[in-house]
């Protein structure tokens, strides 16, 4: 617990709480499809690598992972991803996709190179 509230004071870590937070709405609520784009368009896949690329940074940043950055690391995005896919699969009106997880490590993957091959993404 006392980790989880030192953890809580940095700016990093809110950041990382709230966008898991509005990322969980997007994921979990129904959404209108969007006009203009057919229904069997890919481009949610490409949307999910985005949003999981994303999700990796700010958590990485949030636990100052730096210069040792490693596997380890990766245990949050991950967690979440199948998270979301498990919820997705029971609520009603959203569907688990398997290839959904796939981009969603795809995005994680690839953000975990991104900063092993620039640590002052997370080092500020």
């Amino acid at each position: 617990m006392k980790i989880q509230r030192q953890l809580w004071r940095r700016r990093e870590a809110r950041v990382a709480y709230t966008y898991s937070f509005i990322l969980s709405v997007l994921l979990f609520f129904p959404l209108p499809q969007a006009p203009g784009i057919p229904s069997d368009a890919h481009i949610d896949k490409f949307i999910h690598i985005f949003l999981f690329a994303i999700l990796t940074v700010v958590w990485l940043r949030a636990l100052r992972a730096g210069i040792r950055v490693s596997f380890q690391y990766l245990v949050i995005p991950f967690s979440y991803a199948l998270f979301t896919e498990v919820v997705q699969g029971l609520l009603p009106y959203r569907s688990a996709d398997p290839f959904d997880l796939v981009c969603d490590a795809v995005g994680i993957l690839s953000a975990y190179l991104i900063v092993r091959l620039n640590p002052a993404l997370v080092n500020r």
